[in-house]
């Protein structure tokens, strides 16, 4: 009996200790580990007023660090996961494109979301020659031998693309589907002059109103 009283009261000493260990256990927290993220992280509208949304994923505090000043968001700053309203105004210029910077309150992290908006103006900028080619044999053309055969490589920029039914280049047009960018062409001269020179713009045609644009006349001299 007395043995059996001794057996009790160490199970009663240890309690105590054993209730501050499974608490203790308990009470461990695992730190997950620090990420922020943005999405969608491309945006691209059309050259009318826009209002839309992207999302900052994460566990940290956050600020927008930088944004283009054609952009208008709902906050600036916040702690955790969000949604980030935001409104962009009618273009009155060419294409624009400009970053709206997220990071991390201490720096560490960022996430970036491109905004891309269309111009409301059809332009075209004529570019450089960017190259030339003779070839030395003789070249059948419009039933005539020429002893030269010239190439030349053109550039040319087009904004406002989406407004466009056609683009080009002087002795080139390309129809279709257009994206504001850089485009290349080439450009042959047939010759029995080992030199020759080039004139050459860019233009495009407004699908609304069917006028043309033009870029500045250029020359290009073979070498």
């Amino acid at each position: 009996m007395k043995s059996l009283q001794i057996q009790l009261l160490r199970v009663w000493l240890l309690l105590p200790f054993l209730f501050i260990a499974c608490s203790n256990e308990n009470d461990v927290e695992i730190d997950q580990p620090a990420y922020l993220r943005v999405k969608p992280v491309t945006i691209s509208v059309k050259e009318t007023p826009f209002s839309g949304n992207f999302t900052v994923n994460t566990n940290l505090q956050w600020i927008v660090k930088e944004k283009p000043s054609w952009v208008t968001l709902d906050k600036d700053k916040g702690n955790g996961t969000e949604d980030i309203n935001l409104s962009i105004t009618t273009s009155t210029v060419n294409s624009r494109t400009g970053e709206i910077v997220v990071i991390s309150e201490d720096g560490l992290m960022e996430g970036i979301v491109e905004v891309t908006q269309n111009g409301n103006t059809l332009s075209v900028v004529t570019g450089e020659c960017i190259s030339t080619k003779k070839g030395t044999s003789g070249y059948k053309w419009e039933n005539k031998i020429y002893k030269y055969k010239h190439e030349f490589t053109l550039e040319f920029t087009v904004h406002g693309s989406h407004l466009a039914s056609e683009i080009g280049v002087t002795g080139h047009t390309i129809k279709g589907a257009f994206s504001d960018k850089t485009y290349n062409v080439v450009s042959t001269v047939y010759s029995d002059n080992s030199l020759v020179s080039l004139s050459y713009k860019a233009f495009a045609k407004n699908k609304l109103t069917g006028s043309y644009v033009y870029g500045k006349e250029k020359k290009a001299y073979s070498n």
